[in-house]
């Protein structure tokens, strides 16, 4: 039995705790073994009703009349055709008296009462006492659809009201008011503080029966079977007969149901710990119904021993109907939501269709009252007990504070719902001590000033349970009243936690009625007129350790508003694939999207277990979709049980970040190129989108966008994959951001995989990126931890390009950083628009950014911080960065030609939003454009130099020597360069003498006495000099060559460092820098082969079209000084076409040795020279070229360069990694 605990809860009345460890009102033993088949009888037969029969007794027998349903119901109705269907059961019920039990019987009240003759209103049938032949004969009756056993069922017996949400709904006004909740159980003690201002109505339904072996006599306060107290609570209360406290027995009546009562639809009380204690619903009234009546110590047994020490309350399943059929009667005069029925016996593996219940508990249902009823306590794993296997009933386990199933908690398939029921505070009893007496039950405790001690404790069972569930009826009925019961039922359902039990592993949902009340407030699942077939749960699992073992599902998409309307996946469980089909038909083919569908009718949506990141046992998520980008989202539920580990043979590899990456809508977008797919399509594709620009609502919680590409095969050949800036439709809009791409790859691929990128413009511009990550190599995933967005981490810098993050100044409350310094930019007066983008800025961020413009060509600028302040605009900040453009520049510092600029960002460490430190992850990127539509990047904004410092030659003046400038053209050449000398002062240069070496014609020597250029004063800013294409007409038709300058001027005009920078401008208006200018540009030493020869290898040149690709490689090596050479044979890895014909050996390619492609200390190879090695599509490039010893010079270099058919330059940064 349950024991008291040795301590007190102090309360504002009085209270105890009671013990959990024998939960002994919550059914923890199996009911008595049940006989079938016995004559007449239909349905599970009790041992002693089997005993009570053989030796010739009446027992309690419920017996059903054979009218269908759909015409039974008719005897509900107030008009002519339930009066007539009354009449019809009536003369049935009355002639069926008369043939078995003789015409005294029906003539006689005193004999109907004696034989317990109890007829039911909407149920079409009666209770009464029967022997073996009367049952026999009843049941043999044609007029008689069955004979059951009347069944005795005994009781079903703080935190959970934040564990279910309950008290978000009461923030919301909505605490159950003006509603009711019925309460089917022991009675109720209508004294105690938390339930005696919330009883409406009480009724009373009992049996008082006497036979050999069975003694029932009714509780009700009348001393009738039935007390109906329609405004007060006087029916159900028969609490203080007893001297002795036994919640074990019950025997007391009220102890049970004034806990189920007061947890469905307690007061708050606040006891004097602080504590509180609420029911679900605690504005709602209470309608208490005793249905159970006293039965003495020998029917008070369990497998034919005695239950309890004392008499127990059991309960009659006629009884229980017919308060069922009151409730029915009055439920508009109480305005009821539902009814709690905290009781049960036996169990049933499937739903019990055709009980005795089933008529009036439909009516209900269709009338919009929940019948809800507890699952039972017997522990069964595939049983839950009657009356909560019927089909209209709302049946409920019980879970732990943890959600973990209780072991007690019956389950089956059918079960609905779970709710907490373990070790539940709610009231239990008032305790009226003698006069002038402490209270009894805890000695030398003194009474409240009521003189009664109102007691608390925690019970637990599926008793407890069900009552949350009432409550959360109640809450929902309130605020939605037009729902119906299978509407409050979907929305507490599809809305729950997803509960697995660890025994039987069925997954079932606790409820959470804060968001089934948000669920209905939101049009329960439909957005703009879109919602999906079904909401129910998506619960996979598998069932060998092949990941497509798992079971999937597919959702239908219904559009009924006649309009576009774009679906999209906010968020779901890596470990779930979301495939997108059109139309309404079965889904086939490949899917439109992994992420987003727009539809003008229906769609489907395919969901499937893909095993990324699945733990094993059980895991559950949610999948989230928007429609048109609504703050309203629709919600599914989803679970993957992993009954047997899968064997992923996958890796995720992580490649990133690449910043400053486009939405399919953007001017600039990006395409990657993924190779060292040897074994195949990546399984899964995604990007975590992290400082995103876009400003649509999202707010800085917001930790990434994460978003799944559709995996294309058009995409993927050979052992590559493409993704273009089209596929970024796939995920939300989010203008540009910082990018880190994962692929799901064959573990045999994952270490060998690399990713590369090009940015290009709709003009036709073309550039890489130089601040990119170096090696384009990924990071296996299981080797890092999943990266944040804003908050520092050892891993993430190490991950960006070598730029850095810039130099943190300030420790302190203000925090400081660097950015740059970023050469050559030009005032918004330029050609060249430079546009600056820094983050994260977090909207709401207090930052000031500074600019020191040095070497500026105009003057009034010191190159100091003191130059410029920045007015922080709104129009360029985005949700996470913030926008910098060349007309910025020039509105907040003046027009200050060109200059090297540095930036200082300023934040207050106490306003921003992220925490001090982090403003160190910030980074600064550039782009450089021109109204044409020429587009780069800087690779030397990458490069960390100091410049040249000048060398003292004498009488005042200065020298710097600076270059090789490889693959200059001259002054006709269509590829214009523009050099650019920063820090000389007032640009006053006196000479300039260039060094040709590698030229293409003859007359030059490599040295500094091949040209002088005539120093032009137009050329001179404040502080550089610019030296044009044309100037380089000074030294003649040299065609292409390694240009170096020695340049002189004054030693005062060299105050500092010197740095000589070129821009490339192409045929066609396209700019480059040559990143191949950063590097020593060391080349490679020949090694000597067989015969008097050498060799040198070059490679690989990523990412290199064949002769009908769109970008043309065109590739130059110098230091070939005797004539041609011998071969130059090419390996091709990772070849997009060919058939598996070319294999990444030199043996794949031999060119053709073109005459015309030599000049005097060169060799060009064009892309149309690809002819010879036919059609490879893509691949990765390594050159052997094979010569005599005196044709190779001591040191040979190869560069390559892109030109593409819209008019696009680019070299290629990455070819230096």
């Amino acid at each position: 039995m349950m024991t008291l605990k040795p301590f007190l809860i102090a309360a504002a009345a009085l209270s105890l705790t009671v013990g959990h460890a024998a939960p002994v009102l919550a059914q923890s033993r199996p009911g008595p073994e049940m006989a079938s088949g016995l004559a007449g009888l239909q349905g599970p037969v009790s041992g002693r009703v089997q005993q009570q029969l053989d030796s010739g007794e009446r027992v309690p027998v419920i017996v059903t009349l054979d009218i269908p349903v759909d015409l039974a119901v008719q005897r509900a109705d107030h008009g002519p055709a339930g009066d007539a269907m009354r009449r019809r059961i009536a003369d049935l019920q009355n002639a069926l008296l008369t043939e078995v039990y003789g015409a005294s019987a029906r003539a006689s009240e005193q004999s109907r009462q004696g034989l317990g003759y109890q007829p039911f209103r909407v149920t079409p049938g009666f209770a009464i006492l029967a022997n073996q032949a009367e049952i026999v004969r009843l049941a043999s009756d044609p007029r008689v659809l069955r004979v059951r056993e009347d069944r005795i069922m005994r009781p079903a017996t703080d935190t959970s009201m934040g564990q279910i949400g309950a008290d978000n709904v009461w923030a919301r006004g909505v605490e159950g008011a003006n509603v009711s909740v019925a309460i089917l159980d022991t009675g109720i003690e209508s004294r105690h503080t938390m339930v005696r201002d919330n009883i409406a109505a009480s009724a009373c339904f009992n049996s008082t029966l006497s036979t050999a072996n069975l003694t029932a006599t009714t509780t009700c306060p009348n001393g009738l079977d039935q007390q109906l107290a329609e405004s007060s609570a006087d029916a159900a209360t028969a609490c203080l007969d007893a001297d002795y406290f036994d919640v074990a027995s019950a025997v007391d009546g009220c102890v049970h149901g004034t806990h189920v009562a007061s947890t469905a639809a307690g007061s708050t009380v606040t006891l004097k710990s602080g504590a509180g204690v609420s029911g679900v619903a605690p504005s709602s009234e209470i309608i208490a119904v005793n249905v159970f009546s006293r039965f003495d110590r020998d029917t008070c047994t369990v497998d034919g021993e005695p239950r309890a020490e004392h008499e127990c309350v059991q309960s009659f399943s006629s009884d229980q109907i017919a308060a069922l059929e009151w409730l029915l009667d009055n439920r508009d005069r109480y305005n009821l939501a539902a009814v709690n029925m905290s009781l049960g016996s036996d169990g049933f593996t499937e739903p019990c269709l055709g009980t005795d219940y089933e008529v009036i508990m439909q009516e209900l249902t269709d009338a919009g009252v929940a019948v809800v009823v507890a699952a039972g306590n017997d522990g069964f794993a595939n049983k839950i007990s009657e009356p909560a296997c019927v089909p209209s009933a709302i049946s409920v386990g019980a879970v732990n504070d943890n959600d973990v199933v209780a072991g007690f908690s019956n389950d089956a398939d059918f079960l609905d719902l779970l709710a907490p029921g373990v070790d539940i505070l709610a009231a239990l009893l008032t305790e009226e001590p003698p006069q002038n007496q402490n209270c009894q039950l805890v000695p030398d405790t003194e009474p409240n000033e009521d003189g009664v001690c109102h007691w608390y404790g925690e019970l637990q069972g599926t008793s407890m349970a069900a009552p949350h569930v009432a409550g959360a009826f109640a809450l929902l009925y309130q605020g939605f009243p037009s729902t119906s019961v299978a509407q409050r039922l979907t929305a507490l359902q599809v809305t729950g936690e997803p509960v697995m039990d660890g025994y039987t592993q069925r997954v079932h949902a606790r409820i959470q009625v804060d968001a089934a009340y948000d669920f209905l407030a939101n049009g329960a699942g439909v957005v703009r007129s879109v919602s999906l077939d079904s909401l129910t749960r998506f619960d996979a699992r598998n069932t060998s350790s092949d990941v497509a073992s798992f079971n999937s599902t597919t959702r239908a998409i219904r559009n009924a508003s006649g309009q576009s309307r774009t679906v999209r996946v906010v968020s779901k469980p890596d470990w779930l694939t979301t495939e997108f089909y059109e139309g309404d038909g079965a889904p086939s083919g490949a899917p439109v999207s992994q992420t987003a569908l727009t539809l003008i009718s229906d769609g489907q949506l395919r969901l499937r277990v893909n095993g990324i990141g699945l733990s094993d046992g059980f895991n559950k998520g949610e999948l989230v979709l928007s429609v048109d980008g609504s703050s309203t989202r629709i919600r599914l539920k989803v679970t993957a049980l992993v009954t047997t580990p899968v064997e992923l043979d996958y890796e995720t590899v992580r490649f990133g970040p690449f910043e400053w990456v486009g939405d399919a809508d953007e001017s600039v977008g990006s395409i990657f190129r993924l190779v060292g797919l040897d074994s195949g399509l990546p399984v899964a594709l995604s990007a975590d989108i992290e400082r995103w620009g876009a400003r649509d609502g999202r707010t800085v919680t917001d930790a990434s966008i994460q978003c799944d590409f559709v995996v294309r095969p058009e995409r993927f050949s050979g052992n590559e994959y493409i993704i273009g800036a089209a596929d970024f439709t796939d995920c939300p809009r989010f203008d540009r951001a910082d990018v880190f791409i994962d692929a799901r790859v064959a573990r045999a691929d994952a270490a060998g995989l690399r990713m590369r990128r090009f940015l290009f413009n709709r003009s036709g511009g073309i550039t890489d990126a130089a601040y990119d990550p170096s090696g384009g190599a990924g990071m296996a995933q299981s080797l890092m931890a999943r990266a944040p967005v804003r908050e520092a981490d050892a891993g993430r810098p190490a991950l960006y390009a070598e730029m850095g993050p810039g130099s943190v100044l300030a420790p302190e409350a203000l925090t400081q950083a660097e950015f740059g310094v970023f050469e050559w930019t030009h005032d918004g007066t330029g050609a060249l628009l430079s546009e600056f983008r820094l983050g994260p800025v977090i909207s709401g961020d207090d930052i000031t950014i500074d600019v020191a413009l040095i070497n500026a060509s105009s003057s009034g600028y010191d190159g100091a911080f003191t130059d410029c302040r920045l007015t922080i605009r709104p129009a360029r900040r985005g949700e996470n960065d913030l926008l910098i453009t060349s007309q910025d520049l020039t509105e907040d510092c003046g027009a200050f030609g060109r200059a090297d600029v540095l930036f200082r960002v300023t934040a207050d460490s106490s306003r921003v939003n992220y925490a001090l430190g982090d403003i160190d992850n910030m980074r600064m990127q550039r782009q450089i454009r021109q109204d044409t539509g020429a587009l780069t990047d800087f690779h030397l904004d990458g490069a960390v130099s100091t410049g040249v410092t000048a060398t003292n030659l004498g009488n005042g003046s200065g020298q710097v020597i600076a270059g090789p400038f490889e693959w200059t053209g001259d002054s006709s050449a269509p590829t214009s360069n523009q050099f650019r000398i920063a820090g000389v002062t007032n640009g006053a240069v006196s000479r300039i003498d260039v060094s040709i070496a590698n030229a293409t014609a003859s007359g030059y020597a490599g040295d500094f006495n091949d040209c002088s250029l005539t120093i032009r004063p137009q050329r001179a800013g404040a502080r550089d000099y610019i030296i044009l294409r044309e100037d380089l007409a000074d030294c003649g038709a040299f065609g292409r060559g390694d240009l170096s300058f020695r340049i002189q001027a004054p030693l005062s005009a060299f105050p500092a460092a010197v740095k000589v920078r070129r821009l490339a401008f192409g045929a066609d208006g396209d700019i480059t820098d040559f990143g191949f200018d950063a590097e020593a540009g060391a080349g490679q030493t020949p090694t000597a082969i067989s015969g008097g020869r050498e060799e040198v290898v070059f490679g690989p040149f990523e990412w290199v079209g064949d002769a009908q690709a769109g970008t043309r490689g065109v590739f130059r090596i110098t230091g070939i000084v005797g004539g041609l050479p011998d071969s130059i044979d090419i390996a091709i890895a990772n070849a997009t076409a060919g058939n598996g014909q070319f294999t990444g050996a030199y043996s794949d390619c031999s060119l053709t040795l073109r005459p015309g492609r030599a000049g005097l200390n060169e060799f060009v190879i064009g892309a149309a020279d690809f002819i010879d090695c036919g059609g490879f599509g893509r691949g990765d490039l390594s050159f052997r070229i094979r010569a005599d010893a005196a044709v190779l010079a001591d040191t040979v270099r190869m560069r390559r360069f892109a030109v593409t058919t819209a008019g696009g330059l680019t070299d290629f940064g990455f070819d230096n990694d």
